[in-house]
């Protein structure tokens, strides 16, 4: 473990992770997002598997709805910065509040991470999405868990964070917890707040979710009101058909609004970009069956590869890197077994 440790943060390493870090800066101050997307996809794929990569396209329909317009790579460097966050708080509850902002388990920049810290945080903020949980529920529920078990004395690394008790643990604190889940709220992407039932897959999916509290609502009349007036997420004319069949409730939901209401956000559907866009290398997910953007997503893939190749001399750089680090293992092994021979041959 120290020598894993040593190796970790050498001099060599650090360099590398900031040198990685600073390209990705360098992608985005681009005014040209197809740019930004193109140096973005490049800059993950020297680290993230694609064995994790294949998974987004499922993902991003089960993940929570304020994260549709979010690229994975955003969702992961937020799930970081979250996660720190989270660490933080826990460790000041059950060990020093006192020095509780000073602990650095991870870099709260995500490429400023060792590449096992990146894939594990990666996959963690994978199985949030996968039970479609905001990621600052997922990780107080996690991480809270551990901080509570009598026999740790270690609060959740990344790579802790999707076991199966973790998970289980997650899982049980949404289910308590997902009706009472502030939604429509200031951080959400206001394209969440236009268009009605015949938008993107992101509207439809928000749409879903004020039927759901509304109609297990108390009080489903003021309910509806807050979402027509102080949060604007829907209006009277989208509210009449979700509710055709309750047509009083609608009335209802009137009474409880100032008049006159504030107008409705009248803007063009916005053309939705999966956040899996660019990480399909053949798109034979079932997912994607149905994805308008197929070709576009290759063609990405493709320029990545490009772009790799351009600044790192790779296509494959992870490949490249376990090929040349089992040639060295097979030199070592090699001047082991010489070095044993030439002591067995001495008298």
């Amino acid at each position: 473990m120290p020598r894993l440790r040593q190796q970790k943060w050498s001099t060599s390493k650090m360099r590398e992770r900031q040198a990685r870090a600073s390209r990705l800066r360098s992608y985005r101050r681009s005014s040209f997002r197809a740019q930004v997307r193109l140096g973005e996809i490049a800059v993950l794929r020297e680290l993230v598997t694609p064995k994790v990569l294949q998974n987004e396209a499922q993902l991003m329909r089960s993940s929570w709805v304020a994260y549709a317009y979010k690229s994975a790579l955003v969702r992961t460097e937020l799930f970081c910065e979250l996660y720190l966050e989270s660490y933080r708080t826990h460790y000041g509850k059950v060990r020093n509040f006192l020095s509780a902002g000073a602990q650095i388990p991870i870099n709260s920049e995500l490429f400023q991470n060792d590449a096992r810290q990146i894939n594990s945080l990666w996959r963690a903020r994978q199985e949030a999405d996968r039970l479609g949980m905001p990621y600052e529920v997922f990780l107080d529920a996690t991480i809270g868990w551990a901080a509570c078990h009598k026999n740790r004395k270690q609060l959740l690394a990344p790579n802790q964070l999707y076991g199966k008790e973790a998970l289980a643990a997650a899982q049980k604190r949404w289910a308590e917890t997902r009706e009472t889940y502030s939604i429509f709220t200031d951080e959400w992407d206001a394209r969440l707040f236009v268009g009605d039932e015949k938008s993107g897959l992101p509207r439809v999916q928000a749409i879903r979710l004020i039927h759901r509290r509304i109609t297990t609502a108390k009080h489903p009349e003021i309910a509806l009101a807050n979402y027509m007036g102080r949060r604007g997420a829907i209006d009277e004319t989208l509210a009449r058909r979700m509710f055709h069949k309750r047509p009083g409730l609608v009335d209802d939901a009137l009474r409880y609004l100032p008049a006159p209401l504030p107008p409705p956000l009248r803007a063009p559907a916005p053309i939705h970009v999966p956040g899996c866009f660019g990480l399909q290398v053949h798109a034979r997910d079932p997912a994607c069956s149905d994805c308008p953007l197929v070709t576009q997503c290759a063609r990405l893939w493709e320029a990545a590869t490009a772009e790799l190749k351009h600044v790192l001399g790779s296509a494959d750089p992870q490949a490249d890197k376990k090929r040349q680090q089992a040639t060295e293992r097979k030199r070592r092994q090699r001047e082991r077994e010489r070095a044993a021979a030439l002591v067995a041959d001495t008298p």
